[in-house]
């Protein structure tokens, strides 16, 4: 059976594997469910990305820094988190628990985006990335109705979810052998049908989409600019208001 043929059973089986990580006997945490920025580029940091390595933390660095120099984050009107906690303390033995977090959240009164970000050489295929951020989503969703985010205002009053696989067009391209654009709308179409058609999730939210989208910034370019925060700073804001759909 082809991939995006059976989103209809992926999603079903994300979702049992997801449900038995929610424990009831959770316990507190400061960062569930918080909205959390980090921007901080250390010197450790800005080495490693200008030589090449650890590219997509940078990115998501660089993106958050665009994002909350964005005029609605000042004015309030938009909130981002980068790296935010979905299931900290929850699922027993957390040591041994896969950490989630969503590289990148952005909230919109009700409505909110969870960023699954790629970078130009990520291994994992666009599928699978898609996967991964239906089972945060999952996550967040099993969480929320367990209670695991207390009296945390912005998570309990999301209604409406975007979910985004982020990457570089060289990202996309690198995997167009097996994952054309045409291929990979199929994908897309086929899960929205899958994700509105999951009665358990339509209980708990209005509205649920997911899209590819893309993004173009050369790798060099941005290694270059990585050098100054300013620079990043202005460059990131730019490429923000550039994403586009496949």
């Amino acid at each position: 059976m082809k991939r995006e043929t059976r989103w209809a059973t992926r999603v079903n089986e994300i979702y049992h594997q997801q449900n038995k990580k929610i424990d009831a006997n959770f316990k507190d945490s400061r960062t569930r469910g918080a909205l959390r920025v980090a921007t901080n580029i250390t010197k450790q940091r800005k080495k490693a990305v200008i030589a090449g390595k650890k590219m997509e933390v940078g990115l998501e660095r660089l993106l958050t820094v665009g994002l909350i120099s964005d005029p609605k984050c000042k004015a309030g009107s938009m909130k981002i988190s980068n790296q935010f906690n979905l299931l900290s303390g929850i699922g027993g033995n957390s040591r041994k628990s896969k950490v989630e977090n969503v590289d990148i959240l952005i909230a919109r009164n009700n409505r909110v985006e969870f960023i699954e970000l790629k970078s130009w050489e990520g291994k994992d295929d666009p599928v699978a990335a898609a996967e991964e951020i239906v089972g945060y989503f999952i996550s967040f969703i099993l969480a929320r109705k367990a209670g695991a985010y207390g009296n945390l205002l912005e998570p309990a009053n999301w209604q409406k979810f975007q979910l985004t696989v982020l990457a570089p067009k060289k990202y996309y391209e690198n995997h167009q052998e097996h994952f054309p654009t045409k291929c990979l709308k199929t994908h897309e179409t086929k899960l929205n049908e899958a994700l509105k058609n999951k009665k358990s999730l339509l209980l708990e939210v209005k509205q649920v989409e997911f899209c590819f989208r893309s993004f173009d910034m050369d790798q060099e370019i941005f290694r270059e600019h990585f050098k100054d925060l300013y620079t990043i700073q202005n460059y990131a804001r730019k490429q923000f208001n550039s994403w586009t759909a496949l």
